[in-house]
């Protein structure tokens, strides 16, 4: 079941709209991953985790999972910070108060957490993490 729900998240990531990619992809060049980026990825770059699923049992044979997907953004310093937050923006327009098509369950919703949360990885590097919470239900 979290594979569908890490599936659904990385759709959502890479949506199109009106057959080009949404300004999130387009903002970070596609590079979208999910838990680890190769090593001679190029910045801007998106990387994204979920944590183990909570989930509840029904009858009918129905369940709803609960579970946190943290989304990390990186890029050069250079560019500035309100670069970086520029992307937040884009990330939490796409991902906050929507719902996604999962597989296998009849709907499920997403809202953030956790906005934009700066950290600088070295000289060179920063990024920010937003979490968001995934409901699914099905």
């Amino acid at each position: 079941m979290s594979v569908e729900l890490l599936k659904a998240v990385y759709t959502k990531l890479i949506s199109t709209e009106g057959g080009s990619p949404n300004a999130f992809s387009t903002a970070v060049g596609t590079r979208i991953h999910a838990t680890i980026a190769p090593s001679e990825t190029l910045f801007p770059f998106c990387v994204f985790e979920m944590s183990p699923p909570d989930v509840e049992h029904f009858f009918g044979n129905t369940q709803r999972l609960r579970t946190t997907v943290d989304v990390h953004v990186f890029d050069k310093t250079d560019k500035g910070v309100d670069s970086l937050m520029d992307i937040e923006v884009l990330l939490f327009d796409l991902l906050d108060d929507t719902e996604m098509a999962t597989a296998g369950f009849d709907r499920s919703k997403v809202r953030a957490l956790t906005r934009g949360t700066v950290n600088f990885d070295s000289e060179e590097v920063y990024g920010f993490n937003s979490t968001f919470e995934i409901i699914a239900t099905g």
